[in-house]
């Protein structure tokens, strides 16, 4: 019933005592007395062939920022460049305009500096890693230092991975606010580095400066050669699992739990890989830090094939295969193969879908890659 009520309420025309947007506008239709953009980055194809959007910060005048993942309104009107979220059709999909319920604005005034969105919504490792954090650099790109701004609106850190990249950036606690769902704060002037791409093909630039947060550390306690182990995921495991594991250890590859390593030590064991094994996930986000030639294979089932890593590894030059295998899932409404597939009803069912390797071609590929490794 709830989930009718807020369809309702989306569509509804007009919205008694509603403080948020309440239609859609083109950030790019506002005057430079409304809203400023100064690039720091040319747009550009990317080596995996992508484009890439031109990047710098954006000067906002009188914007509210709403909903946990930073809804960026101006005039009672969605910027929708500025306000980017997963799975959205169109603009008028964006969840501020399912809201049942939205606070009265409080307003920041002065300079504030928006850090939310999407990406750092979530509390996935990838996307704070590589769609949120080079944010910082086209601020400090602008020539701005956090001792410029009165106030800082961030999304919180639910995780480990986050309160520690958070820590790291030495943010003045007393400058923050934080989103909710329900939040509506109102700045006298933003500052809003706009997002990194969302096509899963992020700039050098990008890349470069994320793995520059991390200075390189040499220990000759951590293994070269690893694979990611899946035993304590939620699906995604590489099957068999008994002939893969014995294979890998044949080829001196050891066994890693990333979801057991802090940070810090996830940087370190990148850093001084030679070769990476792993079924897609999250954790290949730490290929960043790696150096180059670096050998990686990737394993895939076809139902979710995103190809993130891949773009990444291209990108840093490293030495990437991947090995794609026909899904055993079942869904009711048909998928295309070798597609991520995100808008599809049962993604999530496709996500956490086992990898078979059922043919001779997959375990020859894979032996392959392993005894080349060295």
């Amino acid at each position: 019933m709830k989930h009718w009520i807020k369809r309702a309420f989306k569509y509804f025309p007009f919205k008694p005592f509603w403080p948020g947007p309440k239609s859609i506008r083109s950030i790019f239709e506002l005057n430079r007395d409304q809203a400023e953009f100064k690039p720091t980055h040319k747009a550009h194809t990317t080596p995996s062939g992508n484009a890439s959007p031109e990047h710098g910060l954006w000067s906002l005048q009188n914007t509210c920022v709403q909903g946990k993942t930073a809804a960026i309104v101006i005039d009672n009107k969605l910027m929708p460049e500025l306000s980017y979220e997963f799975f959205c059709g169109s603009p008028r999909d964006h969840s501020i305009f399912s809201l049942l319920k939205l606070d009265k604005p409080t307003r920041l005034p002065g300079l504030t500096l928006c850090l939310a969105n999407q990406f750092s919504a979530t509390d996935n490792y990838y996307h704070w890693i590589v769609d949120w954090l080079p944010r910082l650099k086209l601020f400090e790109e602008a020539k701005y230092t956090f001792s410029d701004v009165d106030w800082i609106i961030l999304n919180r850190a639910n995780t480990p991975f986050a309160k520690a990249i958070l820590e790291k950036l030495n943010i003045p606690e007393d400058k923050c606010r934080y989103l909710d769902f329900t939040s509506n704060y109102q700045a006298d002037t933003l500052l809003y580095p706009n997002n990194i791409d969302p096509q899963g093909d992020p700039p050098l630039w990008a890349l470069e400066y994320i793995a520059g947060l991390h200075p390189p550390q040499n220990s000759g306690e951590l293994p070269e050669k690893f694979y990611i182990s899946r035993k304590k995921a939620i699906g995604r495991k590489i099957l068999p699992e008994d002939k893969y594991e014995t294979m890998l250890k044949g080829y001196g590859f050891s066994e890693v739990f990333l979801e057991d390593l802090e940070l810090s030590q996830q940087v370190a064991l990148f850093q001084n890989a030679r070769a990476i094994v792993s079924a897609h996930g999250a954790g290949l986000t730490n290929l960043v830090y790696c150096t180059r030639g670096t050998r990686v294979m990737e394993l895939f089932q076809d139902a979710y094939s995103y190809y993130c890593y891949q773009n990444i590894a291209t990108s840093l030059q490293l030495g990437y295969q991947n090995i794609t295998v026909e899904s055993t899932v079942s869904t009711s409404t048909p998928y295309t193969p070798n597609d991520p597939n995100n808008l599809h009803p049962e993604v999530a069912k496709l996500r956490t879908a086992d990898i078979h390797l059922s043919t001779d071609e997959h375990w020859q590929q894979l032996e392959n890659f392993l005894k080349n490794a060295d």
